[in-house]
């Protein structure tokens, strides 16, 4: 749509004429750049428009009115009519060095997307097409160093996504990764990107010291001066994205202005770089988005005092800059159990996105080194095989974890140790009911037990124990776990397991929804005409962490190698595998909340903490009391019921 632009009368002057040439050149050159185009190229603010509109420009460069009399007739300052016609003249410059050049506007379109002005609650399928579209300018644009397109993986998509969201809603994201998983340059071309979209963007560029904050930033800049493809496609022929009547202030290496920016008046640039700990100089920027990127490492980490100073330093200084609408990504690799970014994952007022180097529940042998692929975050540049080898040459596992798996469980507090839980590894297969004699060769009664972690939409848990009392044995015998559940679900498992292995007693989690499986009319008749004991377990965060009754408990079961584990075959393996691991990584310490955002599950191992916890504990100790009161004479060769009255025994 053509602009309506108020025609000067009354002017006969050269200077009224030039003046008018250059209104109207400009306002053609507006026209010209298109809707898309001038996402870039064409927001000047409120008092750019009204004095091109009114055609105030034109008056004002002709001398026919002052700057003060303008800034009176579209209520404004003085100062911002002053900085408009400084903008006036910078794409008057631009119309007639450049030919008449506009971007083009489906390039445009095609990698920054569709306009967003006005989004506060953007759709999932509206973050799709600006995340397609960004792949798309990053696929046009940047190189890596070895001359090939950098990799956009579905983890980086979702990272884009969840920035972009941060952006619309002013929300906080967490974003925790492995090391090199490419989140710094990921982060470096989305800024690269924005600032294309919107060259009024301000983004507050956060790192661990104000060099590695300052290297990022020139980096960026290095990417506006240097990339021919980038500026020819958004400055067009002799444009540049560096301002040529900018002061140095505002294009160093603390922080930078392009020149399609021609807001005027607006006191914080594009982007500025913060190192940890700045004082003096974050306190008065403004910002759109704030974007930390590796805030802490191991040194800054090690003492409490030092982490103490950062969480300060982050609420009283960095988070005094986020307003309403301001976005805050905060995105790093694990350091400390400890660290800021611990803390953060804790806090329910943050979104996280957590990320492992390798699925958690992979269920894959661990020493076959060339299955895990899809398993892997990023198996292209990482492999599972240089995951193993950094593990084993780790000093110290638990760091290990917390870096690249982002298991957080410090040193001195694993509960389940993996020694412990490879030495009952057996040569059973999954699915078979042992059978046990005696030191006679008589055959020891099996008991089995089974427990549910049930679930109406997530994932459902069952759990089969094999146990003889005499000897003390606990013998896994199988396991299910499928997404889905509900009273269909818990009735097939009870079937299944009736069907295949005679199971007719199991112990079921009770809260909230689960309760209703043991008052569903059609379970109960089912149980009674197949004699099947459902019995009901209530859990509380006083139960199931209980250091002696709760789940944690179980790991002297397996100190005293009382578990027998199916290991003998690569079915078993695979299925074994992930209790393993929910065992391995299990933490009485962490929060819930901070279990659930890691994605740590604990499903199979809580199925089968229930029957240990509910009925296999209370009988042993039963069992346990009738051995110790069973009478055993001290003089077998006497038999006082053989023994007359009145005789003596010697």
């Amino acid at each position: 749509m053509k602009r309506r632009r108020k025609k000067i009368t009354g002017l006969h002057s050269e200077k009224v004429t030039q003046a008018l040439d250059m209104a109207r050149v400009v306002g053609d050159y507006l026209d010209h750049l298109g809707p898309a185009a001038q996402a870039t190229h064409g927001r000047k603010g409120i008092v750019f428009e009204r004095l091109l509109d009114t055609g105030l420009f034109g008056q004002i460069l002709a001398g026919q009115i002052t700057i003060a009399g303008a800034a009176a007739q579209i209520s404004a300052t003085p100062s911002a009519v002053s900085n408009a016609i400084g903008a006036f003249k910078d794409l008057y410059e631009q119309a007639t060095t450049r030919g008449g050049w506009a971007p083009d506007p489906q390039l445009m379109k095609e990698v920054l997307g569709p306009a967003t002005d006005g989004i506060t609650d953007p759709q999932p399928s509206e973050l799709e097409l600006l995340t397609e579209a960004f792949i798309r300018f990053r696929d046009r644009y940047f190189r890596t160093e070895k001359d090939q397109p950098y990799l956009t993986k579905p983890f980086h998509q979702r990272w884009v996504q969840a920035t972009l969201k941060a952006i619309f809603t002013g929300g906080q994201q967490l974003i925790l990764s492995p090391p090199r998983a490419g989140k710094s340059d990921l982060m470096r071309h989305v800024c690269i990107w924005l600032i294309c979209r919107n060259p009024h963007v301000r983004i507050m560029w956060i790192a661990g010291n104000q060099t590695l904050a300052e290297t990022w930033l020139l980096s960026i800049m290095d990417e506006f001066e240097n990339n021919q493809a980038l500026v020819e496609d958004f400055c067009g022929p002799g444009g540049s994205f560096k301002p040529q009547r900018a002061a140095g202030a505002m294009w160093s290496r603390q922080n930078f202005n392009v020149a399609l920016r021609t807001i005027t008046g607006m006191k914080s640039p594009n982007m500025v770089a913060i190192g940890r700990g700045a004082k003096g100089n974050i306190r008065s920027r403004d910002c759109d988005i704030i974007i930390v990127d590796d805030l802490e490492d191991q040194p800054a980490t090690m003492q409490e005092g030092s982490r103490q100073g950062t969480r300060d330093w982050w609420t009283v200084t960095v988070m005094s800059r986020k307003m309403p609408n301001t976005g805050v990504v905060y995105i790093s690799n694990r350091v400390h159990p400890d660290d800021l970014a611990g803390r953060l994952l804790e806090n329910e007022e943050w979104e996280a996105i957590v990320e492992t180097a390798h699925e958690l529940d992979c269920p894959k042998d661990p020493a076959d080194m060339a299955a895990h692929v899809d398993c892997m975050l990023f198996p292209e540049l990482y492999p599972y095989s240089w995951l193993v080898g950094r593990e084993k040459s780790s000093p110290n596992k638990a760091l290990f974890e917390l870096m690249y798996l982002n298991i957080d469980l410090p040193e001195g507090i694993r509960i389940f140790h993996p020694e412990s839980i490879d030495k009952c590894k057996s040569s059973r297969i999954l699915g078979s009911i042992p059978e046990v004699k005696d030191e006679q060769g008589d055959r020891v009664p099996v008991h089995l037990y089974a427990g549910l972690d049930p679930a109406d939409t997530g994932y459902q848990a069952s759990f089969l124990w094999a146990v003889t009392f005499k000897p003390f044995k606990m013998y896994v015998v199988d396991y299910e776990n499928h997404r889905g559940g509900g009273l269909q679900a818990a009735q097939e498992v009870f079937k299944a397991w009736l069907d295949s292995y005679g199971c007719r007693h199991w112990d079921i989690e009770e809260v909230g929804f689960q309760k209703a499986i043991r008052q569903s009319d059609t379970i109960k008749e089912w149980a009674r005409r197949n004699d099947v004991v459902l019995q009901g377990y209530e859990t509380t965060p006083q139960n199931k962490w209980d250091p002696i009754y709760g789940v944690g408990a179980m790991s002297d079961l397996f100190d005293q190698q009382i578990i027998d584990i199916p290991w003998g075959s690569p079915d078993s393996i695979e299925k074994m595998a992930i209790y393993r691991r929910q065992l391995v990584y299990f933490s009485s310490t962490a929060s819930r909340s901070k279990h659930a955002r890691t994605g740590y599950k604990s499903d199979v191992l809580m199925a089968s903490w229930f029957p240990w916890a509910r009925t296999i504990r209370r009988q042993r100790k039963e069992w346990e009391a009738e051995v110790e009161y069973e009478y055993d004479q001290s003089y077998p060769a006497y038999n006082l019921v053989e023994v007359e009255e009145g005789e003596a025994l010697w």
